[in-house]
C-alpha cells in the first residue's frame, strides 16, 4: 500500500486525505471488534508507509501531522462515546447526543459520511 508523490501540493493533500481514509476503514474491516482497532497500531502503520515522503516534503509533513491528529481525536471521540455508553448518570444523554454530534461532524468534514 504506496503512496505515489504527485507534482502539486493541493493534489498530494487531497489524495492523502483519501489514501488515509481508504486505510484506516481497510485496517477496521480487518479487525475482529473495536477494541483490536488500537491508534497506535493505525498510526505506527501509517508511519511506516509515509516515512520517506514526510522527509522529502515539508507541506507533506504538515498535512500529515494534520489528518494524523483528526483521526486520533476521532478515535478518542468513539472511546469517550464508548465509556458514556457503559455509565449510568443523569448527563448521560446529554453528553452521548453532543459526542454523537461531533462524530458527525466529524465524518462529514472528512467525507466519510
Amino acid at each position: 500500500m504506496g503512496y505515489e508523490f504527485k507534482e502539486t501540493k493541493e493534489k498530494n493533500a487531497l489524495e492523502l486525505a483519501e489514501h488515509l481514509k481508504s486505510h484506516y476503514f481497510e485496517m477496521k474491516r480487518q479487525k475482529k471488534t473495536d477494541n483490536d482497532l488500537d491508534w497506535s497500531v493505525w498510526s505506527g502503520s501509517f508511519n511506516r508507509h509515509h516515512r520517506r515522503l514526510a522527509k522529502d516534503d515539508e507541506s507533506f509533513k504538515k498535512v500529515s501531522h494534520y489528518l494524523l491528529q483528526l483521526w486520533q481525536t476521532y478515535n478518542r471521540l468513539l472511546l469517550l462515546h464508548k465509556s458514556i455508553l457503559q455509565k449510568r448518570s443523569k448527563i448521560r444523554k446529554e453528553r452521548k447526543l453532543a459526542i454523537e454530534g461531533y462524530l458527525r461532524e466529524f465524518k462529514k468534514r472528512m467525507g466519510c459520511v
